[in-house]
């Protein structure tokens, strides 16, 4: 999942939707396009990302935006990159994979 929504769903946020076939050629990419378990990853991966509520999903796309950032989600993430009080180099923050694209989204 984390590479699905880092590798594909974030490029096409620039649109505001991808085509589930993409989705699918996009998985095909990492694990083959013989593997008879493509299909099934990719209906999966759509059902929870309709499930948690970041994208609706019809038959045909994903449809994916922007939406604001819950102070508790954010404080959430910070307590589990740094769960020990201290002070902390913000750089390990800024520097990581799943939250850099967040700050300045990549547009394909």
């Amino acid at each position: 999942m984390q590479d699905i929504i880092l590798d594909a769903l974030i490029p096409a946020m620039a649109v505001g939707k991808l085509r589930r076939d993409r989705m699918r050629t996009f998985l095909e990419s990492r694990y083959g396009a013989g593997n008879k378990n493509v299909k099934k990853c990719a209906v999966t991966a759509a059902q929870v990302l309709n499930a948690a509520a970041i994208a609706k999903i019809d038959h045909q796309m994903i449809i994916i935006g922007l939406r604001d950032i819950k102070l508790a989600s954010f404080a959430f993430i910070l307590h589990s990159e740094f769960p020990d009080p201290a002070m902390y180099d913000m750089a390990k923050l800024e520097n990581n994979r799943l939250i850099k694209p967040c700050s300045g989204i990549p547009i394909a």
